[in-house]
């Protein structure tokens, strides 16, 4: 049974729950396809989905999805959303009228979300992004390129760094940290994000000396046990020991962790790891995990894929989420975030976007 809810905040947690849309060819989108090169939504085109005031839903393109966009006839001139008669059906029924299409800057609306390096030497389940063989590097140059271009495109309100490990993650630090200050001196007045993978703590210190206001540093699953099968590169205890030392050094409310929701942790796990997360002082960020091969998500002694995430689970974990924050005084924080996931809430639900 799906929770009480706000009715947009439901129609979220729907799309949340099944982030795939079909575009039909004869379809002439006023936006452009968003692209991702890192993490669980890698290398598929995605479209940013709004209603009203709400936060962007980010589909993934796919032919075959439950949910298909479709013109709306007898529509008059185009709003400032970037919608001109567009509504969304799911299984051939309206699921909302008058959606809005909202022009990502860089991955993100209103965002330019980078990734340094596009390919990977660690080895997650979960993730998509493709690995060494096809990878390319971002120069400094480029992705100063990028935001200045993306500036003259339109609105610019953050900016946020991450990549995949080349080689070593203290060599792909660096080259995150060359990057931080780039951007930091070119465009000092823009907050500034970076979502890296630590091992050596003292690169915590490096990143925030070279402009970072906030950082990224994801748990990823709810238990040791799921990092050894999904993650077998990372380690949870050290990720723990860096988010400690992460908050005492950017502050709480300042650091953010991804809990991926799908991959066959208990609610109770979940729910636990929440409310750790906010009493530590970091703001979790929950991502529904949707591969485009759920088989690939099996350890290989188990005979079948993690349950997805529905909807009312969303709903009940929004609720948690929502209870922590306030538990612990992270409420203002969250609000206040700048950067990064806690900011979009493209792909997941976010307490202070999301009410109740």
């Amino acid at each position: 049974m799906v929770p009480r809810s706000d009715p947009a905040t439901l129609a979220r947690a729907t799309l949340l729950a099944d982030p795939w849309v079909e575009v039909p060819s004869s379809l002439r989108l006023p936006v452009r396809l968003s692209g991702s090169t890192a993490g669980p939504g890698a290398g598929r085109g995605a479209i940013f989905i709004a209603q009203g005031d709400r936060p962007p839903v980010r589909l993934s393109v796919k032919d075959g999805a439950n949910f298909k966009l479709e013109a709306q006839a007898g529509e008059g001139a185009e709003s400032e959303a970037g919608a001109q008669g567009i509504r969304l059906l799911r299984r051939g029924e309206i699921f909302l009228e008058h959606v809005q299409l909202i022009e990502p800057m860089l991955h993100a609306p209103r965002m330019a979300f980078i990734n340094l390096y596009s390919g990977c030497d660690l080895s997650c389940r979960f993730c998509t992004q493709p690995g060494n063989q096809d990878a390319r590097v971002r120069s400094i140059q480029e992705i100063v390129g990028m935001v200045r271009e993306a500036m003259q495109e339109g609105r610019l309100d953050s900016i946020a760094l991450t990549s995949g490990i080349c080689s070593t993650t203290a060599a792909t630090n660096q080259a995150l940290v060359w990057a931080l200050m780039a951007l930091k001196e070119t465009f000092p007045d823009i907050p500034l994000g970076v979502e890296p993978c630590i091992e050596d703590p003292a690169d915590l210190e490096r990143m925030k000396e070279a402009g970072a206001d906030e950082i990224k540093l994801n748990l990823q699953v709810a238990s040791p046990g799921l990092l050894e099968t999904q993650c077998p590169d990372l380690d949870h205890d050290i990720i723990w020991s860096n988010l400690k030392a992460a908050v005492a050094l950017f502050g709480r409310g300042k650091v953010q962790s991804n809990l991926l929701v799908g991959l066959g942790e208990e609610p109770e796990e979940a729910i636990d790891t929440i409310d750790r997360l906010c009493a530590l002082g970091v703001l979790p960020t929950l991502r529904p995990v949707r591969h485009p091969d759920p088989s690939h998500l099996m350890p290989k002694d188990t005979e079948k894929a993690p349950d997805q995430p529905g909807p009312e689970r969303l709903l009940t974990l929004l609720e948690a989420h929502r209870a922590a924050l306030s538990r612990h005084g992270l409420e203002t924080a969250a609000r206040e975030s700048l950067t990064m996931c806690t900011t979009c809430g493209g792909c997941g639900l976010e307490p202070h976007l999301d009410p109740p």
